[in-house]
């Protein structure tokens, strides 16, 4: 009989779904999916390649290709099976993205197509569609597959939202028509926003721009120094010139023997070895230098502004010894609503449940808002600050250089995206023992009140308001922003 194990406690089931199910607890733990079939040590990257591995090495045959998702189901969700309802086809598929990919040549077809989930364990869903991005929006929205899996398709869904069914306390579907708060509807096409694409004026398939990519990843996700990153781009050069050599000799060796004259072998090596496509190496790269003018000319970014405490100081002036920095919320939030996942969240919030609690948007005090109730598509902006010794904690100058750190999110999206470090967005940072309440937070207030207002322009020149949704923080943290004692002593 074949067994399931589990390698992080005594677990064991003989179902694959179980198996994924109980998994999804130990996601803390681990980022692959492990076979451990009969105590098998293999580890993937994916489901799909976890079930083309059980398929190939085990012999695993699947029940009706039923796919059953790696996170665990809310009560009353019932998943699907990844098969076409389509009477002519019915074929069946592994994976969530197999079978979207099968759809669109239906679609295509301009075949109507019926929606594959079931409402109850023995009744199919009676939903059809004429057009691929409805069939999209139709399945997160009713059966909620995770969005692990809805997300990854691609697309982003321009219909209009369902509204949320919070009972007779909060807001309702009914209270949002009879106050005209329907959630706007956006025309976007597919390509609209592409993410890093649409922040980079260098074309997407440019080796430039890829190269680009690579260096600032470098710096910014591995934090690789600066000078390290200056001796990979230089050993890069060598590299690249050495390959430019060798496959110039190879060139002039290969087309000697077609009885070429020497004027169109030169010809044919140099357009060769001038094709930036070819080579690692870009002069518009060589140097930190050129690199940070590089990304400050081609990417999209909020710079940080620097501001003094006393006004009467200009910033910029070597003099200024009491100052911070600042990045302007509203540039912020613009750039993350370019990159194409944000966009679709904030297109397609979660339905939410009157009787369950899962997030911030679920509870009374976002509920009963007065701004958020005439703004059902307004941004919900979370700051976060805390502070951070950048030295020795417990040394002498523990309080010199301790710095305060306020970050943001966009509550809009969902809690798994938006508490992932590169999704979190910094706001300023400043020193401790310079603090300044009324400077400080003059900048962050203003850009609230003119998002209030005035709002930022998204797609399609529609334009969005938006306001403080929570603020999180400690004791300290906390009352230092409501301008309260920050001494917790007794004394």
């Amino acid at each position: 009989m074949l067994i399931f194990s589990c390698k992080f406690c005594s677990f064991s089931c003989s179902r694959l779904s179980n198996k994924l199910k109980h998994q999804f607890i130990h996601r803390n733990l681990t980022k692959g999916y492990h076979c451990d079939l009969n105590k098998c040590p293999r580890v993937c990257a994916s489901e799909s390649s976890l079930r083309t591995h059980l398929s190939r090495n085990h012999n695993f045959a699947f029940k009706g290709c039923a796919a059953n998702l790696s996170a665990p189901g809310r009560p009353g969700i019932f998943y699907p099976e990844f098969k076409c309802q389509v009477q002519v086809c019915g074929k069946a598929f592994l994976t969530y993205k197999k079978l979207m990919e099968h759809l669109k040549i239906h679609f295509e077809e301009q075949i109507i197509v019926p929606c594959f989930c079931k409402n109850t364990p023995s009744k199919m869903c009676d939903k059809k569609y004429r057009s691929l991005v409805s069939f999209r929006s139709h399945i997160p929205k009713v059966h909620r597959i995770p969005d692990s899996v809805a997300l990854n398709s691609g697309v982003i869904t321009a219909s209009p939202s369902q509204h949320r069914d919070i009972g007779d306390s909060g807001r309702s579907s009914s209270a949002c028509e009879s106050n005209n708060c329907a959630r706007m509807e956006v025309d976007v096409p597919e390509d609209a926003f592409d993410g890093p694409e649409n922040m980079c004026s260098v074309s997407n398939d440019s080796p430039l721009r890829s190269a680009a990519h690579f260096y600032l990843k470098l710096e910014t996700e591995l934090h690789v120094p600066s000078s390290t990153v200056q001796s990979i781009a230089t050993e890069i050069q060598e590299l690249t010139n050495f390959s430019k050599v060798q496959l110039k000799k190879k060139l002039e060796s290969c087309l000697g023997g077609y009885n070429l004259d020497i004027n169109s072998i030169e010809l044919v090596v140099e357009s060769v070895c001038k094709d930036p496509t070819l080579f690692l190496y870009h002069k518009e790269l060589s140097s930190n230098h050129l690199r940070r003018k590089f990304y400050k000319e081609n990417f999209s970014f909020a710079i940080p502004l620097k501001k003094s405490f006393d006004p009467a100081v200009d910033p910029n002036d070597k003099n200024c010894k009491q100052f911070f920095y600042y990045a302007p919320i509203l540039d912020t939030l613009k750039i993350m609503l370019k990159d194409k996942r944000c966009f679709e969240q904030y297109l397609n919030p979660v339905a939410r449940q009157f009787d369950i609690v899962e997030d911030f948007m679920d509870g009374s005090s976002f509920q009963s808002n007065k701004f958020f109730l005439d703004h059902p598509d307004a941004l919900a902006v979370n700051l976060f600050q805390d502070a951070l010794e950048i030295v020795n904690p417990i040394g002498a100058a523990k309080s010199c250089h301790k710095i305060l750190a306020m970050y943001m999110t966009l509550g809009n999206c969902r809690p798994w995206w938006r508490f992932r470090k590169n999704n979190i967005q910094l706001v300023a940072l400043y020193k401790v023992k310079d603090f300044d309440h009324s400077q400080f937070y003059k900048p962050v207030v203003e850009d609230l009140k003119k998002l209030e207002t005035e709002g930022i322009e998204i797609a399609e020149n529609k334009t969005v308001v938006g306001t403080v949704a929570h603020i999180s923080g400690d004791n300290a943290g906390s009352n230092e922003f409501g301008g309260c004692v920050c001494n917790f002593s007794r004394s």
